[in-house]
Formats: C-alpha cells, structure tokens, sequence
C-alpha cells in the first residue's frame, strides 16, 4: 500500500517499556484501562530543583562520563573517577536549566515508566528541536531518563493532566513514584516465581524487573493464570 494512502492510527497511549518489563493485565484489560482514563498522563515527579538534595543534586550539577569502555574495566573505572574529579572541579552545573531565552527551568524527577497522550508526545518533541539546551543539559547526567521527560513535562502547559493533578512533595527513592509499574523500592529486585501473589494482586498494568533467566516459571505462571484466563476481570 502506498505511503500516502495508510489509514492514520491514534494511539491511546505511548507507554514507555523496556526489555526487563512485562505485561501482568490482559491485553483487553489495558485497552479498558486507557480508554477510560483518555485525558490522563500516567507521569508522576517532583521538583529536585527546590529539594535542592545532595543525593539528586549529584546527578544533575555534575558531568559524569559513563558512555565509553577502555581496554579493561578497572582501566575503565579509573578513567572515569579522574575524569569525574577533574572536570567537575572546574566546571559544575547549576540544579536548573537556564534556558536561552534568559528563563530558569527546574528539573523534575520520578520513574522512567510512564505513558503518554499522543499531543504530549508531541509537544516533549517539539521542545527538543527548539530547546538544545535540555538536551546539553542532561547529555553527561547521571539516570537521565528519570529527569528528561518529567522536566519538559512539568514546565508545561500539561503539567496538571498527570494521575496526581500535578507534582508532588520531596520523597528520595524513585519507586514512590511509580506509575502503572509495579516496581521494587530497591529499583534492583528482579522479580520470581516467589512474588506471583504480590503481582496478582497488584493494580498495575506492568511489572519490573524480569527477565528469561531469573523469571522463567514466573513469566510462564502470569502468562498462564493472568494472561489468558482473566481476559473479562477488570
């Protein structure tokens, strides 16, 4: 079929997934779930910039150079510490983004996981073209995907359209704002067959973190029991 003669298709939805996670709603289920909630962003954050906390400042004010592998990983390690080091003793950023046209804008922080309106998506792209200096900003951060799109979303017009109604207070551990992912406080726990009834009973639409390795009989137990049979459970 030609380009110009495909059927555009709006999405409900753009949720934001990665390898380690995994449905635990039907699909029917998350279908009902977003057509009942079609006006809602599913990203929650608070403002790190007025926290002004250590732990969060030292992802944002320093440049931090991860991106590269030498020849062996203590090399690599001690590379990086004196790069860290030295660069960062010259050369800091400010816990906010000055912005070229001479305004502040604060940085926000939550869970990467989230899922967005398709004009949000849009207006998030839309800001990275006009605005190099988000992207310069977070370019050298530390977990940078959980600042990026909570800081261009909360210094927007859409910043009240979340689950919340808006930000939320200071809380330094990142899970306490998860959205529709069950996730260990610990952002580490890969989860097991053990925690099939702590998922089963969750509200949430995904859990993280799994994997074929460690979450074999689990992932084979929610595909079985929640997947399949429970299509009609809302």
């Amino acid at each position: 079929m030609a380009a110009g003669n495909r059927r555009q298709v709006r999405y409900k939805k753009i949720v934001f997934l990665s390898g380690a996670d995994y449905p635990i709603k039907h699909p029917d289920y998350i279908h009902r779930f977003f057509d009942d909630h079609p006006d809602t962003n599913f990203i929650r954050g608070m403002n790190i910039t007025q926290a002004n906390a250590a732990k969060y400042n030292y992802c944002i004010r320093n440049y931090l150079f991860f991106n590269f592998q030498l020849g062996s990983p203590t090399l690599t390690r001690v590379v990086r510490k004196f790069l860290n080091i030295t660069v960062n003793w010259f050369a800091g950023k400010p816990n906010y983004i000055a912005t070229e046209q001479g305004n502040q804008m604060d940085i926000f922080h939550g869970s990467s996981w989230w899922a967005l309106n398709n004009e949000v998506v849009r207006y998030i792209l839309a800001q990275v073209e006009r605005h190099n200096e988000v992207c310069r900003y977070f370019k050298l951060s530390l977990a940078a995907d959980e600042k990026f799109f909570h800081t261009l979303f909360f210094n927007s017009r859409y910043a009240a359209s979340n689950s919340k109604g808006g930000e939320e207070p200071y809380v330094p551990y990142t899970s306490a704002f998860a959205n529709l992912h069950l996730i260990d406080r610990s952002l580490q726990k890969w989860f097991t067959a053990e925690d099939f009834d702590t998922i089963r009973t969750s509200d949430k639409l995904f859990v993280r973190k799994v994997s074929s390795r460690q979450s074999a009989a689990l992932l084979d137990r929610i595909d079985r029991e929640l997947l399949l049979k429970n299509r009609d459970v809302k």
